[in-house]
C-alpha cells in the first residue's frame, strides 16, 4: 500500500501536457510567467496535498499494526481460556472478550477502508493538478561583435570597385588574417553596399598584440 502512492503521484504527473520554454513576445513572456506561478502554486498544494495523505497513512497504519497487536492478544487470551480446564471463566468474561473481539476486528477494516479512500483522494487530486512548467529563461543578451576582434590593425582608404571581400583578400595575400567580416563588424558605420571612394576602413589584425 506505501507503494501506491507515489506510482499515483507520478501517473498524474506524466499525463500533464509540455510548457513553452520560451515566449516570443513580451506580451507572451508576461503571460507566460503568470501561467507558470499559477500552475507553481497549484503544484504547492498538491505537494502538501501528498504529504498530508502519507502523514495520515503513516498514522493510520500504526494504527493498524496496534489494532492487530491487540486482536491477536484478544485471540489468545479466547485460545487460553477454552483449553486451560484450571481456570474458571464466566459467561460474561467469554462473551466481553468475544465482543471485544468482533470491535476490533471492524475498527481494523474501517481503518482500512479510510486509507484505500485517501489513497483515492489523491488519485484525483493528482491527476487535475498541473506539473510546474519549466522555467523560462531570458534570451541571453547578444555580445558585442567588436568586443571579440583585434583592437590593433590598419587604416585603408577605400578606391573605386573595392569590397570587404576584395580589401580581405587583398591583405590575406599579405599575411594578414582577415576576412570580410571582421572588417565589416570592424566598421559597424560603413554599409557593405555603399562603400564610397576615399572612406576610411580599420583592417584588424590578430597577429597584432
Amino acid at each position: 500500500m506505501k507503494r501506491l502512492l507515489p506510482v499515483l503521484l507520478a501517473a498524474g504527473a506524466l499525463g500533464l501536457g509540455a510548457w513553452p520554454a520560451r515566449a516570443e513576445d513580451s506580451a507572451d513572456t508576461a503571460a507566460a510567467i503568470a501561467d507558470r506561478q499559477a500552475a507553481e502554486e497549484r503544484y504547492k498544494r498538491l505537494n502538501s496535498a501528498v504529504e498530508d495523505l502519507a502523514a495520515a497513512q503513516a498514522a493510520l497504519e500504526k494504527r493498524l499494526n496496534a489494532l492487530s497487536d491487540e486482536l491477536r492478544n484478544v485471540r489468545e487470551d479466547l485460545v487460553r481460556a477454552n483449553n486451560n480446564a484450571n481456570n474458571y471463566v464466566s459467561r460474561s468474561d467469554y462473551d466481553a472478550l468475544v465482543g471485544k473481539l468482533k470491535d476490533l476486528d471492524e475498527q481494523r477494516k474501517r481503518d482500512r477502508d479510510l486509507i484505500l479512500q485517501k489513497i483515492q483522494d489523491l488519485g484525483k487530486l493528482s491527476a487535475v493538478a498541473p506539473a510546474p512548467p519549466p522555467a523560462i529563461s531570458p534570451p541571453a543578451p547578444a555580445s558585442d561583435p567588436a568586443a571579440k576582434l583585434p583592437s590593433k590593425g590598419y587604416e585603408y582608404r577605400i578606391q573605386r570597385g573595392d569590397t570587404f571581400a576584395a580589401i580581405a583578400d587583398a591583405y590575406r595575400q599579405k599575411g594578414v588574417q582577415v576576412t570580410a567580416e571582421m572588417i565589416e563588424k570592424a566598421n559597424p558605420n560603413l554599409k557593405p553596399n555603399k562603400l564610397r571612394v576615399g572612406q576610411k576602413v580599420f583592417i584588424p589584425d590578430p597577429s597584432l598584440k
